[in-house]
């Protein structure tokens, strides 16, 4: 397999003096879907809070495209291609669905240029956005800001997008249309790397997946390999 397009070694951290993570080692490859799953409290989102910068790491290496980005600030870690879908949405709701796009564009002169091209892309993607773009975010129903704060994070033309849970409140048949899309991202070659509740609708997105309890990873391996592991069965797939 190729170089990682991501690469942690040894990572710890938490919230200020609070350590939740220890000594994580995870890679991610090009265009690859590998998910993080674990119980609530685990530490999946702090996780993916340090690998973009939003908390800074006590120890280890964050590698990305082959430059560590250890301890960078988060905007600088976006434009070079790593951006975070975080849990909660975080869109912009007084901003229309379009301002909210651009906001994203304006991530970096790149995403800038290729504003008009990666718009009719994501709203493509997204047909119900395209309805709403100019309608407030705020005004949105559930599943649309998670399609929008997805799309927003697609804006800024990212190698690797870190999603955190994804399906949080919405009815089955929108968490299906966000993970089809999901899938296509990533058949456009964006890798993607994922926190979310739903582990068996995640082993079956990814390739690959970790298993995080109490801070420290626990398994590892192919989703098909999790699958059939009686530890996984018995806590997370009720088999």
């Amino acid at each position: 397999m190729n170089t990682p397009i991501l690469e942690v070694t040894n990572l710890s951290g938490g919230y200020g003096s609070l350590q939740v993570i220890w000594n994580l080692n995870l890679t991610v490859h090009e265009g690859e879907i590998v998910c993080l799953i674990g119980a609530n409290g685990a530490g999946k989102t702090t996780t993916l809070r340090l690998l973009s910068g939003l908390e800074k790491p006590m120890q280890g290496e964050i590698k990305f495209q082959g430059i560590s980005i250890t301890n960078w600030l988060p905007a600088r870690i976006a434009r070079l291609g790593m951006t975070h879908v975080p849990e909660g949405r975080n869109i912009f709701g007084q901003m229309t669905v379009r301002e909210n796009l651009e906001v994203g564009a304006n991530c970096s002169p790149e995403a800038w240029r290729k504003k008009e091209a990666t718009m009719n892309y994501v709203l493509n993607l997204f047909p119900i956005l395209k309805e709403r773009a100019n309608q407030l975010a705020g005004t949105l129903s559930g599943g649309e800001q998670q399609m929008l704060a997805i799309a927003r994070a697609l804006m800024t033309c990212p190698r690797l997008l870190l999603v955190d849970e994804p399906s949080m409140g919405l009815a089955p048949a929108v968490v299906d249309n966000v993970f089809k899309a999901l899938r296509e991202v990533m058949g456009n070659g964006v890798a993607i790397f994922l926190v979310e509740q739903d582990v068996k609708r995640s082993l079956k997105l990814a390739e690959r997946g970790y298993v995080l309890e109490n801070g420290h990873i626990v398994l590892k391996g192919t989703s098909s390999e999790l699958m059939e592991h009686e530890e996984i069965k018995r806590a997370y797939l009720a088999v």
